[in-house]
């Protein structure tokens, strides 16, 4: 009897996650995307249409190195 209701609830286990597994292949319409329509490009206002980039890339002009302070001199 305990073998008969152990391999009952092995094939429900088995048909459940069969059913939940292709399930969620019929949920979504393949054509949806069709249906969609351009809308119009994106209005950028003025002064905002490029990031100032003056001072973006500036390097630093090479200096003397100045010694870092040891953990003794504290």
């Amino acid at each position: 009897m305990k073998n008969s209701l152990r391999v009952l609830l092995q094939w429900v286990l088995v048909l459940l996650n069969v059913g939940l597994l292709s399930g969620c292949a019929n949920v979504h319409s393949s054509d949806a995307w069709k249906q969609v329509r351009q809308e119009s490009p994106l209005q950028i206002p003025p002064g905002l249409d490029r990031p100032a980039a003056t001072d973006a890339l500036v390097i630093p002009v090479p200096g003397p190195r100045k010694s870092l302070p040891h953990a003794s001199g504290y």
